[in-house]
């Protein structure tokens, strides 16, 4: 393609003579001379091209003329310019000394890249072009594809060498994701127009790397809320004035380390006014756990003290189902203690004197009942033990009687006769038979007892002597009998 001017002045020409003009184009390919013609436009500008034959070069350059036909007299065609076509049948070979394999999103803005290109025939003036995307689910992200110049920096024995550093997040606006992929490759076309194949160096066959996203992704594991000296609440509750301490428990779920930034906030009215008490930096290394220091908050009014924490500084929030009152999105959440289990309940002072002195009267109440229940199972269980004791004797309470009968016996006094009843006793016959003295036979009864008692002593003290017998016990008189 070309225009044709003028030669003294160089101005395009703009008028063409009605028989026009045509513009010569030869060549010698080897011995063969090729030749081609394109006519002149209105506006001066011609095109045309040339097919070369398939075989090869020994020298890969052919020189180009070019001459004007039909120009008017006195007009003659000045045209001296000449023209070097490369003949080049050979793709150019691309040799990569550094270029981004492995990489992570904190690496994207400076990316080396040096490469060598061995080429014959040439390659064209000016940088190399370099050309990256990010993708996901194996398609190219909205936004997330651009592209970028490798600057030239020496030609030396057909050896194209290209080095500079890239910034691959030129031209992107994407939000990565754990498993986003980059790919990227490189144009290299030589001046014969001959394309370099290979891995990076199409869009088709484009250089996949290995791509990590570094982030510091957070969530809360616990919340433990105690006193200030790390003591748990009594029946889980506080007086008034008593001063809390919070311990946050933070887990980083990500690759990279960072640091979150934790504030105990309250809420001052309807108007959602916040008041910042105090804040605590904990910085996480990549998937470890880690608490901060106790946030301090006084307590000064009794029910709920409306406290809440503030989250930030990491790059994504991920809620924990076992702690559903702490929530948030991308980079901050927002936690409400007062429906944390551990958060005690807060009374006042006149509310905790009260009471103390109802708990002091219940007390007391209890120990008294339980003194008087204590005494009256005592009572019952010795009455119980001294009536149906298991070694308790029917036949000892037969002999304890029969010594008390024999005892009151042995103590009778003896009525003596009156001086009436002795003088009219008479002497009698032996065969003569006679009724006997009421008085003399109760003396002889008295004495006769006092025998009988005197045998069975002797007998019972003769019968602990003799050897057990042998007989089975009545099952009535055994109180052990019904036992196995």
């Amino acid at each position: 393609t070309g225009t044709v001017s003028y030669a003294n002045t160089g101005i395009v020409l703009s008028g063409i003579p009605e028989t026009g003009l045509v513009v010569n184009v030869e060549a010698y390919y080897g011995n063969e001379l090729l030749s081609y013609d394109a006519e002149v436009n209105e506006n001066g500008t011609w095109s045309t091209g040339m097919i070369l034959p398939s075989r090869s070069l020994n020298d890969g350059t052919i020189s180009v003329m070019y001459s004007i036909e039909g120009v008017v007299a006195p007009g003659t065609d000045a045209t001296l310019y000449q023209s070097l076509i490369t003949v080049d049948d050979v793709r150019p070979t691309v040799q990569f000394s550094k270029v981004p394999l492995e990489l992570d999103n904190e690496e994207l803005e400076l990316l080396q890249f040096t490469l060598q290109i061995v080429e014959a025939g040439g390659m064209p003036q000016g940088d190399l072009a370099v050309n990256w995307a990010f993708m996901r689910n194996n398609l190219v992200l909205e936004n997330g594809q651009s592209s970028a110049m490798i600057p030239f920096v020496s030609e030396n024995a057909d050896v194209w060498t290209y080095a500079g550093i890239i910034d691959f997040t030129s031209g992107i606006d994407v939000d990565f994701e754990s498993d986003d992929e980059l790919i990227w490759w490189i144009d290299v076309v030589d001046r014969a127009g001959n394309e370099a194949k290979g891995t990076g160096l199409s869009e088709e066959d484009a250089m996949k790397t290995d791509f990590t996203i570094l982030s510091f992704d957070v969530t809360v594991t616990n919340i433990d809320i105690t006193l200030a000296d790390g003591s748990i609440p009594k029946a889980n509750q506080v007086v008034e004035g008593e001063e809390l301490a919070i311990v946050i428990q933070f887990r980083n779920l990500g690759l990279k380390r960072g640091t979150v930034f934790v504030t105990l906030m309250e809420d001052m009215g309807p108007q959602r006014s916040w008041l910042a008490h105090e804040t605590m930096e904990v910085t996480i290394n990549p998937k470890q756990t880690a608490a901060s220091l106790p946030l301090k908050f006084e307590t000064y009014k009794e029910g709920n003290q409306n406290i809440y924490l503030n989250i930030s500084g990491m790059d994504y929030w991920f809620d924990n189902s076992g702690i559903p009152h702490c929530s948030g999105s991308n980079n901050s959440a927002i936690c409400d203690l007062g429906v944390e289990t551990d958060m005690p309940r807060v009374i006042s002072q006149d509310s905790a004197e009260s009471g103390s002195t109802g708990m002091v009267v219940t007390i007391s109440i209890l120990v008294i009942l339980l003194l008087a229940a204590g005494i009256a199972i005592a009572v019952l269980l010795r009455r119980d033990n001294d009536a149906d004791s298991i070694f308790y004797d029917d036949d000892d309470l037969n002999e304890w009687e029969d010594e008390d009968d024999y005892g009151e016996q042995k103590v009778t006094p003896d009525i003596p006769p009156s001086e009436d009843v002795i003088e009219e006793v008479q002497p009698v016959s032996e065969n003569q038979t006679s009724a006997p003295d009421p008085v003399v036979n109760q003396a002889e009864d008295d004495a006769n007892t006092d025998s009988d008692l005197q045998a069975d002593q002797e007998a019972i003290g003769e019968g602990e002597a003799e050897e057990p017998t042998t007989e089975e016990p009545d099952v009535d008189d055994d109180p052990w009998a019904d036992i196995d």
